[in-house]
């Protein structure tokens, strides 16, 4: 059965053209796998050349979920919209390997619950982001902003995910596991820190390494980093500006830009769905979205979902 990946064309900045563009980027030189885009069927013929059009399946769809939209609504409603038929595609059919969307984080969170479902106990999944590490690997930060408040149990699960994902994207061994705090004393820290320590380090099933400070995020001292996701969207959005900073000082050299622009390298991870979502920047551009869905084909190969479904176990 030939795999396939679909992809919500609507939602982002400058959708649905320049992610049907993207998507047909994609598909240049490799014949591993089509798409399924969803979205306005006249947009996506229009966009597509006969070459690209032979390998995209079209499920048409004129509604789309905007950021102006209440996430709830996603619980029962907006069955329209490109983003719900896209979740309910990859749920019920077997040669959808995973799905790309630039739409509404929010809503998009709401939605793989409701729509495709998580693994285990989860409550509601992890979003993570893979970012380039000094030694010239990555590193998964997780969680970088979906759950603001979350328990010590929450944290555990991230880490399994976490490093699920680095086994699979990255092919690391044993990931090593960071826990971000204030000191790499044990010990120090919240309340909620210190407990997520002891049942970490209590946990077979997770190679954990203590605690890390911010410092030593891109370090390439843990290849998984574990936090609330409020600290991890303020550490992922401040690296991002530094990098910006940096590169602006120095004339813009193509290098620190790459090194620091994760928007344009790929997407975020839903961790915990049953089936493989990134997420891309709403900003996201050609190159971002063809990132995207080739980082989904690469989780697939590396068999993600069995690597997460067996630490979830």
């Amino acid at each position: 059965m030939r795999k396939k990946i679909i992809v919500d064309i609507c939602g982002a900045d400058a959708a649905p053209e320049v992610i049907a563009r993207g998507a047909a980027m994609a598909l240049k030189d490799q014949d591993e796998y089509d798409l399924v885009l969803v979205g306005p069927e006249g947009v996506i013929k229009a966009t597509l050349d006969d070459a690209a059009q032979a390998r995209v399946e079209i499920i048409n769809a004129d509604e789309a979920v905007t950021n102006y939209d209440d996430p709830r609504e996603m619980i029962k409603g907006r069955n329209g919209t490109s983003m719900v038929k896209a979740l309910d595609a990859l749920k019920a059919r077997e040669d959808i390997a995973g799905m790309v969307s630039a739409g509404s984080t929010g809503c998009l969170m709401v939605g793989s619950i409701f729509h495709l479902g998580l693994m285990g106990k989860l409550l509601q999944p992890a979003l993570s982001s893979a970012l380039y590490s000094i030694n010239g690997g990555y590193v998964c930060l997780v969680d970088c902003g979906a759950n603001i408040n979350c328990k010590v149990k929450d944290m555990v699960a991230w880490a399994r995910m976490g490093s699920a994902f680095m086994e699979a994207m990255n092919g690391v061994d044993s990931p090593k596991v960071g826990l971000v705090n204030v000191g790499r004393e044990k010990g120090k820290g919240t309340d909620l820190v210190k407990e997520a320590y002891e049942a970490l380090e209590q946990d077979e099933g997770i190679n954990f390494i203590g605690n890390i400070e911010g410092n030593d995020c891109l370090m390439g001292i843990a290849d998984v980093i574990v936090c609330d996701g409020f600290t991890g969207n303020v550490l992922l959005k401040n690296m991002e500006a530094c990098g910006l900073i940096a590169a602006r000082m120095m004339g813009d050299p193509e290098n620190v830009v790459k090194f620091f622009d994760y928007n344009s390298q790929g997407g975020a991870t839903f961790l915990g769905t049953r089936k493989i979502i990134v997420k891309a920047h709403g900003a996201a551009n050609e190159s971002t979205i063809s990132a995207c869905i080739n980082q989904v084909w690469k989780m697939e190969k590396g068999g993600f979902t069995e690597k997460l479904a067996a630490r979830m176990s």
